[in-house]
């Protein structure tokens, strides 16, 4: 099935071996991206197992700390079936927090009170890539919505790919 989706996006070889993005589609696809964050909010990014999602999103992580325009965070949990609202804002957190800020509180609206804090002396839109997305709940998405909702009021950008 790979080769069928190479061969649909005209690519010669593999994605892991490409040093670029190698066609105008994903070119295309990476600005549109980068577009979209900069707006805020959910974004999802779908494919078939090996059609190269985790690379094309090592590729916009790296171009977008090289732009600086925005702040990247990443969510480093393997344990796909651990990705909740818990262990994304604790992600954020982690990636926006200096040692003097200390651990995320554990109780809940200390805790948001306490990413808010740090989120404001971050004077850049703000995006999470998680790549393990596979089976994140309803419930979790509808935590990320209302965080993003809470952070846009604050006026400031989130945006959760």
């Amino acid at each position: 099935m790979l080769s069928d989706v190479m061969e649909h996006f005209g690519l010669s070889k593999s994605l892991r071996q490409v040093d670029d993005v190698e066609t105008e589609h994903h070119r295309q696809l990476l600005k549109d991206l980068k577009v979209a964050i900069h707006e805020g909010g959910i974004i999802a990014l779908t494919g078939i197992v090996g059609s190269g999602k985790t690379v094309f999103l090592g590729r916009i992580q790296e171009q977008l700390r090289q732009e600086g325009q925005i702040e990247v965070a990443e969510s480093l949990t393997f344990d796909v079936p651990r990705v909740n609202l818990d262990t994304l804002k604790l992600a954020l957190y982690d990636d926006l927090a200096t040692d003097k800020d200390g651990a995320l509180p554990s109780k809940t609206a200390t805790s948001e009170r306490a990413f808010m804090q740090v989120r404001r002396r971050c004077h850049k839109p703000l995006v999470l890539l998680v790549d393990a997305g596979h089976d994140v709940h309803g419930q979790t998405l509808r935590g990320l919505k209302q965080l993003i909702a809470k952070t846009r009021r604050r006026g400031a950008r989130l945006t959760i790919v």
